[in-house]
């Protein structure tokens, strides 16, 4: 019952013990013209790959996209970035729901306001 995603360039994040954020090659269009994710999928254990449920998606000309959650200082947070270029990223956020899963919508996404050349973090 584990998780075995194909060699390709990919990105794989644990949300929960049992769903991981998934980006790889799907096939035609789910990758950038870097040949990068442009797609993240929410992927539940014991399905098929195939069956992974579309989060969020970056564009063609993207460097890369992807969704990601994780706990800091009492609390869930969930980000979706779009690698602009190799030195610029437009990030969303919003507070992580473990308890639901990512393909069941939640709370909205909210564009962080800041320069697509700065980071963000969570702790102080």
């Amino acid at each position: 019952g584990g998780f075995v995603v194909p060699e390709a360039k990919s990105s794989v994040s644990y949300r929960t013990r049992d769903e991981v954020l998934v980006g790889t090659d799907f096939g035609e269009g789910s990758l950038t013209d870097s040949g990068y994710p442009r797609l993240a999928k929410s992927w539940l254990r014991g399905t098929p790959m195939g069956e992974a449920v579309l989060v969020f998606e970056g564009e063609q000309a993207d460097i890369s996209a992807d969704q990601s959650l994780y706990y800091d200082r009492g609390f869930w947070h969930e980000f979706q970035h779009r690698a602009l270029d190799f030195y610029h990223t437009t990030k969303w956020y919003r507070r992580g729901d473990p308890t639901r899963s990512a393909a069941d919508g939640g709370e909205t996404f909210q564009r962080i306001p800041v320069p697509g050349d700065a980071g963000v973090g969570t702790f102080k």
